[in-house]
């Protein structure tokens, strides 16, 4: 991990905030950061949650890219209308607790909410 992720790591693990946002919550595609790990190491995931519009495939989805193995990028796809805050807590739930998630794609099904 880098200088710079490392004190964004340090101070979202030792604080109050669960994640920080890069957009406005309450849209169609929400950008946030926020702590976990991936492959037994501690990292700032940069995460891309958007809805799924009514006119594609509505299986759920968790992409996971590794540009820099530090730096790990997921996109969630969720059947839903807006992306609120309840919704990106149980994203970031899902992913800090997926069993053995690894890089690509990985899609289940689900409704829409």
């Amino acid at each position: 991990m880098n200088i710079p992720q490392q004190n964004l790591y340090q101070r979202l693990s030792s604080s109050f905030i669960d994640y920080i946002a890069h957009s406005v919550v309450g849209e169609c595609q929400v950008e946030v950061e926020f702590t976990g790990q991936f492959a037994q190491r501690n990292v700032v995931w940069f995460a891309t949650i958007r809805c799924l519009s009514a006119d594609k495939d509505r299986k759920q989805y968790i992409d996971v890219q590794l540009e820099e193995a530090e730096n790990p990028r997921v996109e969630i796809g969720l059947p839903m209308k807006t992306i609120d805050e309840p919704a990106i807590l149980k994203s970031i739930l899902m992913i800090r607790h997926y069993k053995n998630l690894r890089e690509g794609r990985h899609e289940f099904s689900g409704s829409e909410k």
